[in-house]
Parts: structure tokens; sequence; C-alpha cells
């Protein structure tokens, strides 16, 4: 290949000409977004069943519709809420399973069902957003001179329009308000139920009639209109009293605590989101609508892509002028630089091609792959030229092809050696492989393609480069031999360095598990207050904890979501700063002024740690099978707990989606019941103090609330009238029980969350949380542990970095044995390795950087980069005939400078990365782990290997 396009100029020119058309054409198509699609196919089920306590939803729908969904074929994963009054299903897929016509499917089978009378047909979504996270790429604020009914009036012409946009799936509008009719009794004769019931009436069918041949059917619609309508014949007006007005909305919606109608937008899977970003933007300029108002991007998630990829670019701007003044200093010519940046180039637009065909998007981590590459494509350029250079100054025959020949070997190994450590990615499983097999792929292409380019189009332009002097490393050359005459105390030493390297990361280095990916800057909180709770308590709630936002400085702006019984704020911040932090332990403290409701205060992102901590945030994760002996081990776990005399307030009802265990009334039927012709339905309606229900007439469509005020004591239940003649003690009986907030499945596995407060520094805490885990023994088939957060996720695990890092080593070893044909040569090069982790553990040791998983991925990179300078020394000395030390250290000499290049250039183009900030996680953990390993590698290739090698394949006759 080599001969063939240094004789075939013309023919060179032509590939490279298709492979920059073909490049930018694959840059232009290729699909943009801020990270790989990580989430898998999902499916939600969702049940209402009005005021049924969790226990009873649990039993008579969740139950029952678990073991239809397990019937489902690629089912990945299962988990359920049983709350009060509904139940949520949500089901993960396999990545290849048609979640449509598994839809289909599970659709027919729940028809079968028999469900409570009273409970709501289930809806099935195939996505569902979380309450917490904002779920929604684009949220757009509509606001005008106008009153908030005209203002929903408006955003519901503007949804119109958006719903005809490509990409578009969903669009929720919050703060719509919508008209009301209030229905208020004051007659204790009649419940709500009974008067809704007249205004549920079924029209009532009169028949058919024949005209023209033909049957035609005739029904009398019966209206109801509140003005004249009878209730069992008594006029309304007599009964009640009946009012019209507007109902706040019940998703009531703020920004800054101002009131405003958002349209929350949905996308499909099918569309990325730089182009459904676009596509929005384009409608939004183009809407029309007649009076002034304004819509306004409050989230547009696509800008993050757009200040990533700029960031990026810059550090890679930055990288490539660093390793340009590198080449210009070493090689003093400017064609030297120009060449070099040629071979960046193509090897990029080769990628993009290859990235392209196999169906890749551009993110942050194909980015990533390739950026991090900038350093590295150009290794095997020089290492090339390098030796062309020197063939050429030797005077030897046809120079191009001989100094390209000699080094091929030994390029295809260093770069297969960078490659093969890519290959334990693909036995990652679940969200890790989603994310790191993309940055895999885009560095090996990045690497496979320099080869390409360092063969066929560096030995044709070297020509034109002609050094001024020849180099020679004295300096280097006079250490090394002093090195190989006190061989027997530098091998001890080398040996010291790598122990201390194993206690220094054991000892001095912060270790985290978790990698958290594409964390935003946010601050939630999430305010539970009791069902039925007033809607005016609920939004002074709201103020209040809006006016502590108001009153500090640093957030970019922050959304609150008032629900009926619930509150969530998110306050987004521009970047980590420590407001946010000072802003988080304010609100907590704020919160234990609330004692009617549950408080949870979570921060994601830099400024914020996320789990541990108190105020009733969960602890701990109590699993197993059995419902009732699971409330048996809770309440052993809190009787151990209280013997810690730091352990307050422990909750075994502890939960994410509502306040703690909550007091219920059990009224159960008696035996007479059926006697009398009653039934449940009938004592169930008579308790009901309010219902809502929608009235459409022909002028406008209401929301229908029909309510009494009479608020009922304990002691007045068994007097209260179910109907003439009976009170509730003639038919039944009543109790008290208590129940918790929420019950929770995972693969029909019950979950438990326990929560408490522990008086004690976080760190001494964290302490006692881990020791009393370890201290807990359940029979099998229950378990104690940590609690798993939906909001993050551990991306990579312990088992699947140790099995990556030891396949990594056996590969570079198998790659290394077949290019030596021997063992001990490879285990030699393998040297350098424990030295380059001495480098990874200082750097994390100075900087006091946290080594977590993404700090792990780039340790695996580094397995293959760190071998790579050993590999072309090694290969030199061992194509000399003598072997003795003079001949090591003038071979030596001749790989010094194409070494010190290579680091020198692999170095300049992380050093940006590394300094970059958080929002780049990737990048800057991945480059850190390299820079550290790789100057310490490159120092035992130089001095640590050569002495090694002495020691155990050279000859004893030097001279000196």
């Amino acid at each position: 290949m080599i001969e063939f396009f240094v004789k075939r100029p013309v023919t060179l020119i032509s590939v490279y000409a298709v492979m920059t058309v073909l490049g930018v054409i694959s840059l232009i198509n290729l699909p943009v977004e801020l990270y790989p699609d990580t989430e898998y196919p999902t499916m939600s089920v969702f049940v209402s069943w009005q005021d049924a306590s969790p226990e009873l939803v649990e039993r008579e729908i969740t139950r029952k519709i678990e073991s239809e969904v397990f019937r489902l074929q690629g089912v990945r994963n299962v988990s359920s809420r049983s709350e009060r009054g509904q139940s949520t299903i949500e089901i993960e897929f396999e990545a290849s399973v048609d979640v449509t016509y598994q839809k289909v499917l599970l659709s027919e089978a729940l028809s079968g069902i028999e469900f409570p009378i009273d409970a709501r047909a289930p809806e099935i979504t195939e996505k569902s957003p979380d309450d917490l996270e904002s779920g929604y790429p684009v949220v757009l604020s509509v606001s005008g001179p106008y009153e908030l009914m005209e203002m929903g009036e408006k955003a519901r012409e503007i949804e119109e329009q958006l719903e005809r946009v490509d990409g578009v799936k969903n669009i929720l509008v919050y703060g719509d308000p919508e008209k009301e009719i209030r229905v208020e009794i004051f007659d204790p004769r009649f419940s709500p139920y009974s008067v809704l019931s007249e205004f549920i009436k079924e029209d009532v069918s009169a028949g058919r009639i024949r005209t023209s041949g033909t049957s035609i059917p005739v029904t009398v619609e019966d209206r109801k209109y509140p003005q004249t309508m009878y209730v069992y014949g008594r006029d309304i007006s007599k009964i009640a009293l009946v009012s019209y007005g507007i109902r706040d909305p019940y998703y009531l919606s703020r920004i800054n605590g101002n009131p405003v109608i958002t349209l929350n937008i949905e996308k499909r899977n099918d569309i990325g989101l730089l182009d459904f970003s676009r596509n929005v933007r384009k409608a939004v300029a183009d809407i029309e609508i007649n009076g002034d108002v304004t819509v306004d991007f409050e989230r547009d998630e696509a800008d993050d892509i757009r200040e990533n990829i700029k960031k990026i670019s810059i550090l890679g701007i930055i990288a490539l002028i660093g390793v340009s003044l590198s080449f210009l200093f070493t090689m003093k010519n400017f064609f030297s630089v120009f060449l070099f940046f040629l071979t960046i180039a193509f090897s990029t637009l080769l990628t993009f091609i290859c990235v392209y065909f196999s169906k890749l998007s551009l993110n942050v981590f194909t980015l990533s792959g390739i950026a991090l590459g900038f350093g590295m494509v150009v290794d095997n350029s020089i290492i090339v030229l390098e030796n062309i250079l020197r063939h050429n100054e030797e005077g030897e025959e046809n120079p191009l092809v001989a100094g390209a020949k000699e080094v091929f070997l030994p390029v295809i190994a260093s770069t297969f050696t960078t490659i093969v450590v890519f290959v334990p990615f693909l036995f990652f499983q679940g969200t890790s492989r989603q994310l790191y097999v993309p940055f895999a792929l885009s560095a090996s292409f990045s690497l496979l393609s320099s080869i390409f380019v360092a063969f066929t189009l560096v030995p044709i332009l070297s020509g034109r480069i002609k050094p001024k002097t020849t180099y020679r490393p004295r300096f280097y050359l006079w250490t090394l031999r002093k090195m190989l005459k006190i061989r027997w105390v530098v091998m001890p030493l080398a040996v010291l360095l790598i122990l201390s390297g194993g206690w220094i990361f054991k000892e001095k280095v912060r270790k985290g598990a978790a990698f958290r990916y594409g964390e935003e800057d946010r601050l939630y909180v999430r305010i539970h207050l009791p069902s039925g709770s007033d809607k005016s308590e609920v939004l002074k709630i709201a103020g209040d904890f809006e006016e502590k936002i108001l009153e500090e400085t640093g957030y970019e702006k922050f959304f609150t979501l008032i629900l009926s019984n619930m509150i969530i704020l998110e306050i987004d911040y521009e970047e980590p700063c420590q407001p946010a932090y000072a802003l988080k332990e304010k609100l907590q403290r704020f919160a234990v002024n609330f004692a009617n409701c549950r408080i949870v205060i979570i921060g994601m992102g830099d400024p914020f740690f996320t789990g541990g901590g108190g105020g009733g945030f969960p602890q701990f994760s109590l699993k197993g099978y059995d419902y009732y002996r699971l409330n048996q081990y809770a309440e052993a776990v809190r009787l151990k707990l209280l013997q810690n005399p730091r352990i307050e307030n422990v909750d075994l009802n502890a939960s994410f989606y509502g306040r703690g265990a909550q007091k219920e009334f059990i009224v159960s039927p008696n035996r007479v019941m059926p006697l009398y012709g009653f039934n449940p339905a009938v004592v169930a309606n008579a308790l009901r103090k309010k219902v809502t229900s929608y009235l459409v007439t022909e002028e406008d469509r209401f929301v229908l609330n029909i309510f009494t005020d009479s608020l009922l004591r304990k002691e007045d239940l068994l007097t209260l009238r179910v109907q003439s003649g009976f009170e509730l003690r003639d038919l039944c009986s009543l109790s008290e029980v208590v129940y918790p907030p929420v019950i929770e499945r995972e693969n029909q596995q019950y979950t438990k969350m326990i929560s408490y407060d522990y008086q004690g520094p976080y760190k001494q805490a964290e302490g006692f949380r881990q020791a009393f885990m370890s201290s807990v023994h359940l029979p099998e088939g229950f378990e104690l542990g940590d609690v798993e957060f939906y909001m993050e996720e551990e991306v990579l695990k312990k088992k699947e970095i140790i099995i990556a890092i030891a396949l990594s080593l056996f590969l570079l070893l198998a790659v290394l044995s077949s290019l030596y044909e021997s063992l001990r040569k490879p285990v030699l090069i393998l040297v350098v390795l424990p030295l380059s982790f001495f480098g990874v553990a200082l750097i994390y040791w100075i900087f006091k950087k946290e080594f977590d998983a993404s700090a792990f991925v780039g340790l695996i990179l580094l397995l293959g980069i760190a071998v790579n300078d050993g590999i072309v020394l090694i290969d030199h000395l061992t194509r000399g005939k003598m072997q003795d030390a003079d001949e090591i250290i003038n071979r030596c000499g001749h790989r010094f400078r194409p070494i010190v290049i290579t680091t020198v250039t692999t170095l300049l183009g992380l050093i940006p990365f590394i300094f970059s900030k958080q929002d780049i996680y990737v990048l800057s953990k991945l480059s850190i782990s390299c820079a550290g390993g790789l100057v310490f590698s490159t120092l035992g290739s130089l001095f640590i290997l050569p002495v090694f090698y002495y020691t155990f394949f050279g000859r004893r006759k030097s001279s000196s």
C-alpha cells in the first residue's frame, strides 16, 4: 500500500478528494444530540380509584395488572406505585421490542380483568415523564395583557398550531383555568352524589322511526341546566346554592413566582433534539394569533447541545494549537505544522464517514472520542515521519518507502493495543453500554483512520521536510548509560515506586462509585400535603417557599408546579456556585416549620451532594416478597436504630411520592346490610362530601363541583344518615388503621423506604449508615440496602470495572505476544503499566479529584496508550545485532524524539480538557487519568524499560 501510493500521487489525491466530499456529507447528515439515547422503550399504566387506600389499590388493581404485564415479551423491568386513589405501573422493555404492539396486547389483556366498579378504566401510555424531572425538552410560556381565562384561550390556540409541527408528540398546557359551576348543598338530606346522579343521567332512547325505507334511532336528550334542575322532585335552588366562577387549574404553573401559562412540549423518539428545537422555534416565529401575545422559551434543552458543542470545539482548537506549536518547536519547519493539520483533518473526516455508516449520532461521548484522539491520531504520523527523516539523513535508498515499512508493524501493534482496550466496553450492561460503546467506536474509528493517513499521505509529503540539524539527545544518552551501570539499584527503586502508587491510591485518593452524566445544576423541592388539603393552604405554602427563593441570588430561574396536594419547585443554576448550596441549607431549615406536610429537598449537580442527610430523606431500602413480614422486619429495624442516642424521627413509611403514614377510617359492612337491601356503594355515596365531574352544555364546558361544607367528626360518623330511617351504625362498623402513603414494588418485590435524622456531621452519619447496614441480618428473600434514586443511576458497577481492566490486560498481552512470538518481551512492555498507575494516583491526590467510574474508563483507555511507547522502543531494540549496552543506548536515542513528541502532542491534546468545567464531565475525568499516567509511562519507557531489557536480554560486552 505504501509503495503503491508513493508511485501514484494522482490516485492518492483522488482518494482524498472523495474522502473529503463523503466526510463533509456525512457530517452534515449526522444527527446531533447531547447524549446517546440511554432510555429503553417504556410504557405506563395508570388507574384511578377515587379515595381508595394504598393497600386496597395494591391488592385490587396493581397486582392484577402486574400479573398480565409479565406475560408480555421483552419485559426488562416492572415497577409500581400504589397510592391513595391511584395505581401507576411503569414497564421497561428491551431496546428491540415493538412497544406499540405490546400496548395492544396489554389493552386486550386488561379488558378481561374485573376491576372495582367505581375504578376508572386503565390508561396506557407509551412513555410517561416523571414528576420530579422536567420530562419535556421545550417549555414555552404564554403571556399578555389579558385575564388568565382569556390567556388560556390564547394558549390553546397556540397549542393547536404547534401540534402540527414535525416531531411534536404531545403538548401539555399548565396553568389554564376552567369555567366552574359550584353546587353547595345546604340540605343535609341530600348527598353530593345524589345531586350528581341527576346531572349525569343518560339520554333516553325513544325507539326507532322508519323514513324512506331507512330505520333511524330516536334519542331524547336529557340536558341538565342548574337553573331549571330538579333533584328527586325538588327545585335545586331549595337544597343548594349554585354559583358560576373560574376554577384554579389543576396544574398551576409559575416562573420566578409569577403565574404563567406554560406549554410543555414532548418530542417523538424518531427525531433529533436539534431538529426538533429548530422546528418548534420556526413554528413559534410563524405563529399567527390575534392580540398582543408573547411566547417565550423558558426551556430548550437543545441549547445545552449547542453550548457543549461550542465548548468542545473551542477546547479542540486549543489542543490543535498546542500540538502545532510543539511540531514547530521540535521540527523547526512550518510545513510540518501544515502536514499534521492535514493528518488531523483527514483522519477526522474519515471518522465522520465511519460514524455515519455505524448509525451513531454526534454527542458528547462520540465527540469526546474524536476530540481526545487529536493528540493520538498524529502519533502514528510522527513515528512514520521521524523514521523516514532518519533514513533520509543516513542516506538510504528510497527512504520514503523503507522508513515507512520499517515502522509499519509497531505502528499497527501500538494502534491495536489502544483499540483492544475498548473491547471490554462491549460487555458493559444497561446504561453504561449505551454511553461508552459510542465513545469506544468513535475513538477506534479515529485511530484506524490515522493509520491510513500515516502510511499514505505522510510518506509523500514528508519529502518536503528537511530538519535543519541532526538531533542527538546527549543528556538522555548519558543518563541512560549511568542507569545501566547501576541497574540493580534502579530496578528496586522502580518496584518501590509501583508499591507507593498503590498506597497513594488506597489511602489518599477520594473515591466515588456513581457517575451521573448529563447532570444539570438544579435544586428540587417537593412538598406533599395530606389528601383533601384545602387549595388555599397549598397555595400559601408554595408562596412561602417562593418568597425564600426570591430573597436569594445566583439562580437563573425557578419553576413552580402546584397540584391538588403537591408542590414541585425546580431552581435552575447556570453554573455551579456557592449560593446554590446555601439556598439548599436555608430551605432545609425553613422546611422544619411545616408539620402537616412532607418536604424533600434534593440538589443535583456539582454544588450539591446527593444521598444521605436527614429531614426525612430516605436512608435505607428494605425489600422482600411478603408485604406483611416486610412490615415486621421494618419494625425490628426501627427498634435497632433507636438504640443509638443520635437517632431521631425514624419513619418506616418514607417516600418520594407522599408524606408519612396516614390514619384512615375503615367502614366494614355488617351482616344485616344486604337484608335491608343496601350495598357498600350506597354507603360510600352517602359518605362522599365532594364530587367533581364535567358538564357539557350547548354553550360551554364546565367543571362541576358538588359539595357540602359540613365536616364530620369521628363521633358523628356512626349517626350519619344513609337513607331515610337508616344510620351508618345500623349497617356498618367503624375501625381506625394506619396506612403508608404509597406501596412500591419492583418486579413484584415490595420496597419500604426508611428515613431518620442523625444528630451529627455528614461523614459520621454516613459511617453509621454503612456500619448499620452491614450489621442487619435478614432471612432469605429480604434485604436491607441503599436507596436507589431514579434520578441518578450508577452507570458503571464495580464488577464491570474489574472485568474490563482484567480483560484489557489479557487482550494487550495477547496482541503483544503475537507481535513478538514471545511472552517475555510483552511482559517486559507491560512493566510501564504499574508505573503509569503511580502517575494516575499522584495526579488525583495532588488535584484532590474524586476517582469515580468515569476516571476508571480513563484508566482503561490509558492501558492502551501507555504501552505504545514501549512497543515502538522494544521493537527497535530487538532489531539490533549486538544487543550490548552501546547498541541499546544508541537505538534508544533513535526513538527518543518520536516518543517525546508523541507524548507531548498527546498531553497538549488532553490538557485543555483537564481544565474544562464539569459540564463536559466525560472529557475532564478521562483526560486527567490519561495525562497523569502518560507522563510516568513515558518516563518508564525511556529509562526503566531499557534497564530491564538490558538486564534480561542484553549481552554484557560493552566497552564502556
